[in-house]
């Protein structure tokens, strides 16, 4: 729900009409608004991406308004956005004999969305001396720029909106979303906060800066941001969305499912999406039952969105992972073959289907699989670490020893490489290299606890002690 009393100005106004407009669609009653209300009302709708309420708001507008530019521009906007290319053009022939810049500016979007990227620019470019353009024409052409991948294009719109408009509040959200697009994390920090600054409240804004937080690795602080957007707006999909992401990063899987399932009903996204991602976690889990219907539904349903969904690769593989650790090899193999016609090359799957293939006491298939992973990659050093963590976790530690010492060789400062080799030549009871490896450490294990896990270890099978080594890795 969202929180009004938090809100100001113009935002307030549409979140009223919102209000409005879906008490009178569930009524089945009719509810007039002007064509410029509707018109924001139906953008403010896409900007959250619900873009089955904003389709309804603008048809209705034009059954009020009909030939009502502002409304059919919109709706022009909204048809190319949702693939609908055959109806936009039919809606742009309706405005012909117009040539106000929103209309020039939505033709070169058609253009551009075309693949006809000359005649669109040609289009902006003669736009320039146009004395009737607005602040709005002129920030729907740099987004159509930062979003065909013309960064130095949209810089000079930028620099030209600069010199009139650098105090207003658009210019300042087309500065922070330009920098992102860029990847300009740190920068685009800076004019999201300008922009919270000004609207404290703006869950727009708050998950903008979340955002950033969030490619640049702030996990935490990207959680911080989506729970700033869900103050102004606790129904907010794009931060549960982010949040469930972060959480999962974090190998919070309880807290990240939560998130998804409050999504389960939210028409923002493809039901596909949220049930993969539900899917995910209970994989997360090691709940395979679970995590192999969600994953199984989330493929029939076929139609994926939303930020780092998994590929279709992907999806075949991980499902093919639930049906193996559930004891149904059989019903595994196609999902395996799938997902390698669809990517042969794969890293991914070369060493899951590595591990699965150890796990079965297959080693020799496990190799082979692994040498495919090696020659599928640049980061050679980051494949052989993830080799060396599964035959740790399936307790080959003699495997696990030459991937790390194949690292150490090579790179003595790879991350952790000294509690690795440590925690496996204490598997292996190597004495001296055991003794090595720990002093190397910059926080060394103490000697009474190094010989109280060897005793442990010794009245452990192997499956357990894998598991207790696993656990000793990751707490170092």
């Amino acid at each position: 729900m969202i929180n009004k009393n938090l809100l100001s100005g113009r935002e307030k106004e549409l979140h009223e009409m919102a209000e409005q407009f879906e008490a009178a669609m569930a009524k089945g009653e009719s509810v007039y608004m002007d064509s410029e209300n509707l018109a924001d009302l139906s953008d403010w709708y896409a900007t959250r991406g619900n873009m089955d309420n904003a389709l309804k708001v603008v048809r209705l507008g034009l059954e009020m308004h009909p030939d009502n530019i502002t409304l059919l521009v919109e709706y022009a906007y909204l048809l190319i956005d949702t693939f609908q290319d055959e109806e936009a053009h039919t809606i742009i022939e309706r405005m012909t004999g117009d040539n106000t810049p929103k209309v020039i500016v939505l033709r070169a979007t058609m253009a551009m969305n075309e693949g006809k990227d000359e005649e669109a620019l040609a289009i902006i470019e003669g736009l320039k001396e146009n004395e009737e353009l607005e602040l709005d024409d002129v920030s729907n052409i740099i987004f159509m720029l930062i979003n065909s991948d013309y960064p130095d294009d949209a810089k000079q719109w930028i620099d030209i909106l600069k010199k009139e408009y650098s105090d207003k509040e658009l210019y300042t959200t087309i500065m922070a979303d330009y920098l992102f697009s860029q990847a300009e994390y740190a920068e685009a920090t800076e004019w999201y906060n300008k922009l919270i600054d000004i609207n404290p409240y703006s869950a727009s804004y708050w998950m903008g800066l979340a955002r950033c937080h969030y490619h640049l690795n702030e996990i935490d602080k990207a959680i911080d941001a989506c729970n700033y957007a869900l103050i102004g707006d606790d129904d907010y999909s794009p931060a549960f969305f982010l949040k469930g992401i972060c959480f999962f990063q974090l190998g919070n899987m309880k807290a990240s499912m939560e998130c998804f399932l409050h999504l389960k009903a939210d028409p923002t996204y493809q039901p596909s999406t949220i049930d993969m991602h539900i899917g995910m976690c209970y994989y997360g889990e090691s709940d395979w039952e679970n995590a192999y219907s969600y994953l199984e539904k989330a493929l029939r349903e076929g139609s994926f969105d939303g930020e780092l969904t998994l590929n279709q690769a992907a999806l075949y593989m991980h499902i093919a992972v639930c049906l193996c650790q559930l004891g149904r090899k059989d019903e595994a193999k196609p999902y395996w073959e799938k997902a390698y016609e669809l990517d042969p090359n794969n890293v991914a799957y070369h060493i899951i289907r590595g591990r699965i293939y150890m796990e079965e006491g297959e080693e020799d298939k496990a190799v082979d699989e692994w040498k495919c992973a090696l020659q599928c990659t640049t980061d050679i050093m980051k494949v052989w670490d993830e080799i060396g963590m599964h035959c740790i976790e399936t307790g080959n530690m003699k495997m696990a020893c030459s991937a790390y010492e194949f690292i150490y060789s090579r790179n003595p400062d790879f991350d952790k490489i000294h509690q690795k080799l440590m925690i496996v030549y204490l598997a292996l009871h190597d004495e001296e290299k055991l003794r090595f490896h720990n002093a190397q450490m910059e926080h060394p294990i103490a000697e009474d606890i190094l010989d109280g896990m060897q005793n442990i270890l010794s009245q452990k099978d192997s499956k357990e002690s894998a598991t207790l080594l696993k656990r000793f890795l990751d707490s170092l």
